[in-house]
């Protein structure tokens, strides 16, 4: 049997890089190994599985160590057709994971359990099946009754019904192999190994034969979570529903630009009623944050944020939690508490090149931000700029036009909506956390496929100057990867988008229906434009 190697678990590619052998790390054959004596286990983790104290009780008990370091004491029983396996330990969870190898030495088809307390967004709890002369295969988490048990940085306990009919297909009384391995997910390095040989200066790894314990009995288990174990069912869905892709459903549409808000909403829902019933899921409070982004909720995205990092302190002070506060802030318009958060833990950001050019980016956003709204001041007292009013199928949006600043797109906008020109079109393009795009009279068809090409029949010069992309700035979009094709797609910033700065013209900015606007999704149409004030001269634009 060949044990697959150690691979840096801050990828996302954990689960496919664990199925790679090493010709290298050879186990031993598990006969020369006395088997475990069974004494009574004590005090083991009680959490909230199937497994309780009386399965634990005439169990084999271990201790894991290296020298005199404890890293923690473990479980095993075997009872019918079941494998029971617990691990408790001291250390702290955060940079340490469980490797455990259940293996069937006539077959050799065996079952490899990963335990990674602390990884988001990689789940903290997998479990595999290695068919002979095959690659590993996911077996459901589930139908290991997983559990885990985090309590900040004191420590954290797990423990795993491991069914024996995943291992093999006839049932007949053998021992079996067990080994467990404790590594360092920072170092990327074995820090401990049960049970273990020295041999000189190299620690091998031996299975130990777990002895059968009377008939087999005929336990039975479904591929499906325990009754109540909504934390596990989520991650199953969201595994299975993503299919490798974004750690989101795609029937919610966060991608593509096909965000859908209801099935968003219900997700996000699911995600907080598990975060907070099964704390220990890290993974599940990274989906709620994820899911408030999609639903441009970016307040509440940066609460499940700081909730994340109270519960595990150390998560909060990493680089990786704190960039993606910064984000969230600059994509909220937040530009001063973002910089702030950059000055502040700048000893927590030292090395990282993202920090420095983030820090450059955010620099020229508070001086663009203090002009803009310099501008807004001198706008506010004239009072004289034209406005335009969209009916939605989500409420009323008013838009002010930056006449000043973009004479001729201002003038094709509200002759397009005096001529009706926008009623009836629809929202083609909606991206959570982004923007949404209409204006497009293709989009009254029903083909999704020439959406984004569309025009009046005509196209107008852009006028990029001044007045840059901040939340909620309107603007016109160009067709489909071209450029220099302005003439009715617009697009409602909901977040700043540097890419239109100084090639697209900023058209105006949304001064009431704020929450309508957020909540616009995919096909939300247009039912009504109307112009609210203009001032008092013609309006024609410039054709190209």
């Amino acid at each position: 049997m060949k044990r697959p190697v150690r691979v840096s678990t801050g990828s996302a590619l954990l689960a496919l890089l664990l199925v790679l052998p090493s010709a290298a790390q050879e186990i031993a054959p598990a006969a020369p190994v006395p088997p475990f004596l069974l004494v009574p286990a004590g005090a083991a983790p009680a959490l909230d599985g199937r497994v309780g104290e009386e399965e634990w009780k005439g169990s084999a008990a271990f201790t894991v160590k290296r020298g005199a370091d404890v890293f923690g004491r473990g479980w095993l029983r075997r009872t019918g057709r079941q494998l029971y396996f617990a691990f408790d330990s001291p250390l702290s969870p955060w940079g340490l994971g469980l490797r455990l190898t259940f293996t069937d030495p006539v077959s050799g088809r065996g079952n490899l359990v990963l335990v990674t307390p602390v990884n988001p967004p990689v789940s903290p709890l997998a479990a595999f099946r290695q068919l002979v002369g095959r690659d590993v295969e996911p077996v459901s988490a589930s139908a290991c009754d997983i559990r885990l048990g985090l309590s900040g940085r004191d420590g954290f306990a797990c423990e795993a019904r491991l069914p024996l009919d995943l291992l093999e297909i006839v049932p007949t009384d053998k021992d079996y192999a067990f080994s467990l391995e404790i590594w360092g997910l920072e170092e990327d390095r074995t820090m401990a190994v049960y049970p273990q040989e020295e041999r000189a200066a190299t620690t091998h790894v031996t299975p130990v034969a777990l002895k059968t314990e009377g008939a087999w009995g005929a336990a039975e288990f479904e591929e499906a979570p325990p009754p109540g174990n909504e934390g596990l069912s989520l991650l199953e869905d969201v595994d299975r529903e993503s299919d490798g892709g974004p750690l989101f459903p795609r029937a919610a549409g966060w991608v593509d630009g096909r965000r859908q808000d209801a099935p968003l909403k219900e997700f996000e829902e699911r995600a907080a009623r598990v975060a907070a019933a099964y704390p220990d899921l890290i993974s599940v409070r990274t989906f709620l944050i994820q899911a408030r982004i999609a639903r441009n909720d970016f307040a509440g995205a940066l609460e499940a944020l700081d909730e994340l990092g109270a519960f595990l302190p150390p998560l909060a002070a990493t680089p990786r939690h704190l960039l993606i506060r910064m984000q969230i802030l600059r994509d909220a318009g937040r530009y001063d508490e973002a910089l702030e958060t950059l000055a502040s833990r700048a000893k927590d950001l030292e090395g990282q090149p993202a920090a420095a050019r983030e820090t450059v980016v955010l620099r020229d956003l508070c001086e663009a931000w203090r002009v803009e709204q310099e501008i807004r001041k001198a706008e506010a007292l004239r009072d004289d700029l034209p406005r335009v009013l969209l009916g939605t199928t989500k409420g009323e949006i008013v838009i002010e036009l930056f006449e000043d600043d973009s004479p001729n797109g201002v003038a094709n906008f509200l002759s397009l909506v005096e001529s009706g020109f926008y009623d009836g079109t629809r929202f083609h393009w909606a991206d959570g956390g982004g923007r949404v795009v209409g204006g497009d009279p293709n989009s009254r068809d029903d083909d999704p496929h020439n959406d984004g090409y569309g025009d009046p029949g005509y196209m107008i010069e852009s006028e990029p100057g001044r007045r840059l992309t901040f939340p909620m700035t309107v603007g016109y979009a160009d067709k489909r990867r071209q450029r220099r094709t302005e003439g009715s797609a617009f697009a409602i910033h909901l977040s700043p988008f540097p890419l239109t700065d100084g090639v697209n013209t900023a058209l105006g900015r949304v001064i009431a229906g704020e929450d309508a606007a957020k909540r616009l999704e995919y096909y939300d149409t247009i039912e009504k434009a109307s112009v609210l004030r203009k001032r008092p001269h013609p309006y024609t634009p410039v054709r190209r």
